[in-house]
């Protein structure tokens, strides 16, 4: 069964990126390492959209490294968000006990952080 909300937040990298998912009482659906290529970012695309009927993208990277992931959500409809690194880094410091810094924990710490978003596109 599909959850009503959720939240992507992506970690974004050179090679991959890391997208993390969470539903409305903030249980983490998906986490996983995603390579920079339009195929792969689709296929998660498609697999998060069946997860969920309502589903928010945020990035943390507006930079060409973003790019492709960029491109490949707007030609599929999908609103991005943008949430500043140096909110990533705060939040990310205070984060679950202080636990060591992860592509996987900052994509996390994204999806979970919606206020604070500006809309691209």
């Amino acid at each position: 069964m599909a959850a009503d909300r959720l939240w992507v937040g992506v970690d974004v990298g050179k090679e991959h990126h890391w997208v993390c998912v969470v539903d409305g009482a903030g249980k983490q659906v998906l986490s996983r390492k995603l390579v920079n290529d339009e195929h792969p970012i689709a296929a998660v695309i498609a697999e998060v959209e069946q997860l969920g009927q309502e589903v928010s993208w945020t990035v943390d990277l507006s930079s060409v490294y973003a790019s492709l992931l960029l491109t490949v959500l707007a030609e599929a409809g999908k609103p991005v968000r943008y949430l500043a690194g140096r909110s990533v880094w705060q939040a990310s410091a205070t984060y679950r006990g202080g636990e060591a810094k992860t592509d996987a924990k900052d994509a996390r710490v994204i999806a979970e952080h919606v206020p604070s978003r500006v809309e691209f596109g």
